[in-house]
């Protein structure tokens, strides 16, 4: 039982989706990578039986929403190549690959 966390394909776009699943929920939650998509997939599963503010939804995040997951789930949109990843450096607007 947890919480895992891992990438999957965007329904939408076929681009890289930040995926995050809990078995104690039975939940799943999807999240397009692709600035030009920004499509996402919630299923809070059992948890919208114990929690009257779980979300369920499909939908498109505005760009600010979609920055706002980036930050929330620790990724930053490289200032020099553009590719979504990890942060490297907190103080640094580069994703892991272009800092080194």
């Amino acid at each position: 039982m947890g919480t895992h966390n891992s990438e999957s394909n965007c329904e939408i776009c076929g681009g890289r989706s930040h995926l995050v699943e809990d078995s104690r929920y039975d939940s799943r939650e999807e999240h397009c990578l692709n600035e030009n998509c920004r499509h996402y997939n919630v299923d809070s599963g059992t948890l919208k039986y114990e929690w009257e503010d779980a979300f369920d939804g499909v939908g498109f995040d505005t760009p600010e929403g979609w920055k706002d997951m980036l930050e929330h789930i620790g990724y930053i949109k490289c200032g020099k190549c553009g590719d979504v990843g990890m942060i490297y450096d907190e103080d640094s607007p580069f994703c892991v690959d272009c800092e080194l």
